[in-house]
């Protein structure tokens, strides 16, 4: 049986206060969550800022002297698999007819995800993961200790054997995340010829403004395109050095494939990676500079970033020194020579070894699902799963624009429903807001909402360490909250 938000409101309205001095809406929510449990599938706690129905309750409704009928309230509502009210009235009236008037039927999932956490950075942790994977961590012991060495360099061996990387070229772990890494290798490798930028996201557009504004290079051509678009990758002069995201991060639009790149090439290519590798494949040998962090694909904690250079890269750095100076966080050689020891288990600067503990696990769960195929194919799945839910549903679309350009990591999406088009950009961004508060208020997903400079929207992480089941149980949650903001902005 579904209760109506009148019956509801007829059953709770007898309930008689224990003392005169408490608050209508306290006393009745302490006895919901005291009480109540209905298949949410957990317990449905009500909030002031979630329930505007109990400030109604508090400013007029009658109240009855039977709290014998409290009983009747608590058996009927324990009984439910949904609670029929509606959570959102925006029509307060003192006499309580408008719960009659705006009663609506809101079916509530039956299930949530076991992993709520949708986030595109830090993201999930890999699946069974506890803390206690970390007791082997050197805590407390010297980077630059044979175990601490010994630590750092097993983190390199395994990425190298993880990501199938050319023997020839460098991995090493530097300072600051994917942040620190890109920037190391603009600061250290621009300025010997023209630079052509590619930027269709917020991260691609800060590289250029690095080099545009920071550098302050003349010689540059910024090749941009609005999210959920790709710039035309064929303007791209490989005679020149060359910037780019293979993912866009906060677009979920990324580089089809690395076709477009040329195999002889004078200038370098720069790429930003961080949301691409161990997602998605890679033609290392049309990248000269790669970046990622362990906080993305891999579930890993923030701060540290990851710098694999080519051999030509190499002989960038040995054969050219930029007019600027180098900040000490940023230098890679010495004397004129690649300061080889960066790719050998030392670092720049002190990294946390709890964190390098935790990539190790990460890299290790990899090796055991079968490694960078099995880590792609994962993330490939969970991809199929948005997009199965996307083509029958006439409310969201993809932000990428052509299918081939899709990210299966950072899926980004776009509410199309009418009612939220026709809404200014400000309320657009309101109600995304609002959407993704209440799946958080759920516990149903965590962090979905859009980069804060990118169109109002969803974006769900849908990298390897997520979990397809999860993504499953989102999909109600996803249907549920939609029809809620609908019901506000409509």
């Amino acid at each position: 049986m579904l209760v109506t938000l009148f019956e509801f409101v007829q059953k709770i309205t007898t309930i008689e206060l224990q003392t005169a001095t408490k608050h209508k809406y306290d006393y009745i929510t302490s006895i919901i969550e005291t009480h109540i449990t209905i298949s949410y599938p957990e317990e449905f706690k009500f909030t002031r800022q979630t329930n505007c129905f109990l400030n109604h309750l508090a400013i007029g409704l009658p109240w009855a002297t039977a709290p014998q009928r409290a009983a009747a309230l608590l058996e009927l509502v324990s009984k439910e698999e949904c609670v029929c009210i509606d959570l959102y009235c925006t029509s307060p009236c003192s006499s309580g007819s408008c719960f009659k008037e705006h009663a609506v039927t809101v079916h509530l999932p039956k299930q949530k995800p076991t992993n709520p956490n949708f986030s595109s950075g830090p993201c999930s942790k890999r699946p069974g993961f506890v803390l206690d994977a970390l007791k082997d961590a050197a805590l407390g012991r010297s980077h630059r200790s044979k175990l601490g060495k010994a630590k750092l360099q097993e983190v390199i061996d395994r990425s190298r054997t993880t990501l199938n990387i050319p023997d020839n070229y460098l991995l090493g772990i530097v300072p600051a995340s994917d942040t620190g890494a890109v920037e190391m290798a603009l600061w250290s490798l621009l300025g010997a010829r023209g630079v052509d930028v590619l930027a269709w996201e917020s991260f691609s557009l800060g590289w250029v403004t690095d080099i545009q504004k920071q550098l302050n290079l003349d010689d540059l051509r910024i090749f941009e395109a609005p999210y959920g678009q790709l710039p035309d990758l064929g303007l791209a002069d490989f005679s020149r050095d060359v910037v780019f995201t293979w993912n866009g991060t906060t677009s979920g639009v990324c580089v089809p494939n690395g076709d477009w790149i040329a195999d002889e090439r004078q200038g370098l290519t720069i790429c930003d990676a961080t949301s691409a590798i161990y997602a998605m494949d890679l033609p290392y040998h049309k990248l000269d500079v790669i970046t990622y962090s362990w906080q993305k694909v891999m579930g890993g904690e923030a701060a540290h970033g990851v710098l694999i250079l080519s051999p030509r890269a190499v002989q960038r750095l040995e054969s050219y020194k930029p007019n600027w100076p180098i900040p000490k966080i940023f230098r890679m050689t010495k004397g004129g020579k690649l300061n080889s020891s960066i790719f050998t288990g030392a670092t720049i600067n002190t990294p946390s070894m709890l964190c390098v503990e935790d990539a190790l696990d990460g890299l290790r769960w990899a090796e055991t699902i079968g490694g960078l195929d099995a880590l792609i194919n994962r993330s490939k799945c969970n991809l199929a799963v948005l997009e199965r839910w996307v083509s029958n549903n006439d409310n969201i679309e993809f932000l990428a624009e052509k299918p081939e350009t899709r990210s299966n990591t950072s899926v980004c999406l776009k509410i199309s429903a009418s009612w939220f088009t026709k809404l200014s950009a400000e309320e657009q961004a309101k109600a995304a807001k609002k959407f993704t508060s209440m799946l958080e208020e759920a516990g149903a997903a965590f962090d979905i909402g859009s980069y804060r400079d990118a169109p109002a929207g969803i974006r769900i992480w849908c990298g390897a360490t997520v979990e397809a089941a999860d993504l499953e149980k989102l999909l109600p949650w996803l249907d549920w909250g939609l029809d809620q903001v609908r019901r506000i902005y409509a």
